[in-house]
């Protein structure tokens, strides 16, 4: 879109220039044919004229470069656009901290087995009971990353089901937004 408003500002001002050259010329060849010699004070008013002609052609088309970018911005919705851009960060915030949180506790976890199984095997009395203080060692172990694993599965079950939910959202907005755009 830039660029096209930029090619359209060039055509302009180089038609702008074209039709300057081309007055001063055909005021000269008039003013000679007429019989009237030109001197600095025509000079000096005609280039005054052409000066208030350009400022007023410059800022006809500044006007006419802000009516169009405030009609492309306001088709662009930005606002909504910002809002669900908001709302899907809001989402991986969400994702981010359950997994977070899941990491966390499984590293508690796994800690807590971790401490539970040592004060164990001070307590064995022979390499029997130091087997099983490993075997209910490594169930806690399992136990803990079974758990992990589900919280980590629910996460990422619930990440698409939440971004499709968002997405359909996103689009009921827009016709919704379309839909009053047009009543109005």
């Amino acid at each position: 879109m830039l660029t096209t408003v930029i090619a359209q500002w060039e055509r302009a001002q180089k038609a702008a220039l074209e039709l300057a050259d081309k007055l001063a010329r055909e005021t000269h060849a008039s003013m000679q044919a007429a019989g009237v010699v030109p001197n600095t004070d025509v000079w000096k008013t005609l280039a005054k004229t052409a000066l208030n002609m350009g400022s007023h052609y410059s800022d006809a088309m500044q006007a006419a470069l802000d009516d169009g970018w405030r009609t492309q911005r306001d088709r662009m919705k930005l606002k909504s656009a910002a809002d669900s851009v908001k709302t899907l960060a809001e989402i991986h915030a969400d994702l981010a901290a359950r997994v977070t949180q899941g990491h966390t506790q499984h590293a508690s976890a796994l800690a807590s087995a971790a401490a539970q199984y040592l004060e164990t095997l001070e307590r064995c009395r022979n390499v029997q009971d130091a087997s099983m203080a490993m075997a209910k060692f490594a169930g806690d172990l399992h136990h803990q990353t079974s758990a992990y694993a589900a919280v980590v599965a629910s996460v990422a079950v619930g990440a698409p089901a939440a971004l499709v939910q968002w997405a359909h959202a996103q689009l009921d907005q827009d016709d919704d937004e379309d839909a009053a755009a047009g009543a109005a």
